[in-house]
């Protein structure tokens, strides 16, 4: 239904005088003999007439009302209109029902008054209506399904755009000419929902304008609700920063919003579950080992003495992908592109390895092993530890990781491809009545590294090592930067004939890239 600009200039408060002086003794003050209820019809020649008798003259001003500033009134004559034309379809008035509230005050010569509350209804025009919705106004969404449904909306004659508004707007798509709606790009997530207030319901208004620019409005709200059979995860870890764009799934991942804490003077980064020290000594001194984890276990600084050396999960969520050279985000104060070490030792067997320690490199990303007595940074932690995640099961052709939900493609390695055909063929797999599988990025595969000196982790699952899969690398989505090729992970170790995992980079232009590796796929929303 169109916004019709309507002009109220027969909605008056007409003052009847019987007469024209009066006593200078007289007290009386102004009568209003119409009700304070009236309704107008939206559109031209909405009138009401208002009664008042006085024996002078008589002032018409806005005394007050919750509406009052959606109205003007003539002085002399008492016309009362809106400031802007009500609208049936999209009412403006303060609760949005259609009734607006105003006060009208009228004031003889002698300083006399009266005042009369207003409540005016406006009601519709059938001659005005816009584009008749026939659709429903709400849907059920099991989640993890597409989005597939048409708006529809009649129009008097002519034909229909669509266009959408709303807080959850930027979720969701309509096409302009069919009606048609989906969600941009993703799925929806009953357990981490994206919508604006995060419970499930995304709302929009749906607009339908005709060729004669006639409007009407609908309220569309698409309820998700739980599959009983999704896992749900239980622990989350910071988005790389260099995603590949939106996927099915999670629709933004687990935003990377770093704030700065000052406590007893110290520099503290605050990183949705846990603290990180921010001091001249994570880029100043070098240690080994076991000087780090001693460092930080001895350390009080911003009034806290709970610090700890960080596990590779932990550490590697300060990891900028797609910023080579310095990796930290620009939040710390104190940064610097080198190694700092990991609380976690790599794996051994029969002895070998029991002598190295894993870092990570500021540098470039790369998740190595080196010797304990080294010398490499350490910026120390506290809060939340990642725990853990060793916390698998099969379920025929897929593996669950019940701590993120996310599930990963259990079959054999066919041949090796290059990153662009890695991609392509998840994006194009069925696999085990799924259609929405993706490459995994850099912190989703890290979920599947050993994460003590004591676990194999897959042995069982072999969904990497075992048969064809103990050797080589697997493609990651996440580039090492816009020049080079991407992040990939070393499935075996020959030293020590062990799940490795070691998160490495290719060289390589991303546009010259033929290098061929293993893939699988994964889905479920980015970590």
């Amino acid at each position: 239904m169109y916004y019709s600009k309507i002009v109220l200039s027969s909605l008056v408060v007409v003052g009847l005088l019987s007469g024209c002086g009066g006593s200078s003794e007289d007290t009386k003050s102004p009568v209003f003999k119409t009700t304070g209820t009236q309704s107008v019809i939206e559109g031209e020649n909405s009138t009401v007439s208002l009664e008042a008798t006085d024996d002078n003259d008589i002032v018409y001003t806005l005394a007050g009302g919750v509406d009052k500033n959606k109205f003007m009134i003539n002085s002399v004559t008492g016309v009362l209109q809106f400031v802007t034309a009500p609208d049936f379809e999209q009412p403006s008035d303060s609760d949005k029902d259609g009734t607006y509230e105003v006060v009208v005050k009228a004031t003889d010569s002698k300083g006399n008054s009266s005042t009369l509350p207003l409540s005016i209804q406006v009601t519709d025009n059938p001659d005005d209506n816009g584009p008749t919705f026939t659709s429903v106004k709400s849907i059920t969404l099991q989640e993890n399904k597409p989005l597939d449904f048409i708006v529809k909306a009649k129009p008097k004659s002519g034909d229909v755009l669509y266009s959408i508004e709303g807080d959850d707007s930027k979720l969701i798509n309509i096409d302009s000419n069919s009606g048609k709606i989906s969600f941009i790009g993703f799925r929806p997530d009953y357990d981490i929902p994206s919508d604006y207030d995060k419970n499930n319901h995304y709302e929009v208004t749906i607009k339908a304008i005709d060729d004669f620019q006639h409007v009407s409005f609908q309220h569309f709200s698409i309820n998700v609700t739980d599959d009983p059979n999704d896992p749900v995860p239980s622990e989350y870890i910071l988005k790389t920063g260099a995603d590949d764009g939106i996927v099915k799934g999670l629709a933004y991942g687990i935003d990377r919003n770093f704030s700065v804490k000052n406590s007893d003077g110290e520099r503290i980064i605050v990183a949705r579950d846990r603290m990180w020290e921010d001091s001249p000594h994570s880029i100043n001194n070098t240690v080994g080992f076991y000087e780090a984890s001693n460092y930080c276990e001895g350390l009080n600084y911003g009034g806290y003495d709970d610090w700890r050396a960080p596990n590779r999960h932990e550490l590697a969520e300060m990891l900028n992908y797609g910023n080579r050279g310095n990796m930290f985000d620009d939040v710390f104060k104190y940064k610097t592109g080198a190694n700092y070490w990991t609380s976690q030792e790599k794996l051994s067997s029969g002895g070998n390895g029991s002598g190295l320690g894993w870092t990570i490199s500021f540098e470039n990303g790369g998740v190595h092993d080196k010797n304990k007595g080294d010398q490499y940074n350490i910026r120390c932690v506290r809060g939340k530890e990642i725990t853990n995640h060793h916390d698998f099961n099969v379920d025929g052709d897929i593996v669950i990781d019940n701590k993120t939900g996310i599930m990963w493609q259990n079959a054999e390695f066919i041949g090796g491809r290059t990153w662009a055909e890695a991609k392509e063929h998840c994006k194009e797999l069925v696999f085990s009545g799924y259609d929405d599988w993706r490459l995994p990025n850099v912190n989703e595969m890290r979920t599947i590294m050993p994460y003590d000196n004591n676990e194999i982790l897959f042995e069982d699952l072999s969904p990497i090592g075992g048969g064809d899969l103990d050797s080589g690398h697997s493609w990651s989505s996440t580039p090492a930067n816009k020049n080079h090729a991407y992040y990939n992970l070393n499935d075996w170790d020959e030293a020590t004939n062990r799940d490795s995992l070691i998160v490495m980079f290719e060289e390589y232009d991303t546009n010259n890239n033929s290098d061929l590796m293993l893939n699988r796929c994964i889905r479920g929303g980015h970590l």
